[in-house]
């Protein structure tokens, strides 16, 4: 199995708020809203001429377990759940969706799983939007928030085989109901 934090690229630790940069020098930011109205995603060449918005939220953590936790249907369900809104939008807010979510107490085992599971997610969607000999304008057009519009099986497959990993490590069936998420989530968080 690969070592959690090797890649090529950026790592899955450079966790942000994806849209939230500007143009700096002629270089663009992170393209597209992302999939989820919260952290998560990699700033594709974040080289230190990306220059993030306020808003931006970064979990410091050089490796894919806690991407792939963050990634999983669990905490997309308490973020949701427990974030604020900014009109009709849902928003990601660290203080009731990050600082009270319950992580699972993985073995090592599980929590390797959970890292391969979430280190091939995030290689599918970087070759997605980064494929060999795509013009520019082509890449443009390559956002994630247009790959989950499109919501192609493969990142689905991807997704179910992440979450089966998070939901083992937590002690859950795969095929546990979202407000079953959310109550076992709760009873985890009140046991802190």
């Amino acid at each position: 199995m690969r070592e959690a934090g090797r890649r090529a690229g950026p790592p899955c630790s450079q966790l942000t708020k994806p849209g939230a940069g500007r143009e700096v020098e002629g270089k663009r930011g992170p393209r597209g809203d992302g999939p989820l109205p919260f952290p998560g995603d990699t700033i594709p060449g974040a080289d230190g001429t990306t220059v993030p918005d306020h808003q931006i939220i970064a979990f410091a953590r050089d490796d894919d377990y806690t991407f792939g936790v963050l990634h999983s249907q669990a905490h997309e369900l308490w973020a949701l759940r427990m974030g604020t809104s900014l009109e009709d939008r849902p928003r990601y807010t660290p203080t009731t969706c990050f600082e009270t979510f319950p992580f699972p107490k993985p073995t090592d085992e599980q929590r390797a799983g959970i890292a391969e599971a979430a280190y091939r997610l995030d290689e599918l969607r970087r070759n997605w939007l980064n494929p060999e000999g795509a013009s520019e304008a082509e890449l443009k057009k390559r956002t994630l928030t247009n790959l989950y519009k499109q919501r192609p099986t493969w990142l689905a497959n991807a997704h179910a085989r992440l979450d089966a990993t998070v939901f083992a490590a937590y002690g859950w069936p795969e095929d546990t109901a979202d407000e079953d998420i959310l109550k076992n989530l709760l009873a985890l968080n009140l046991e802190r």
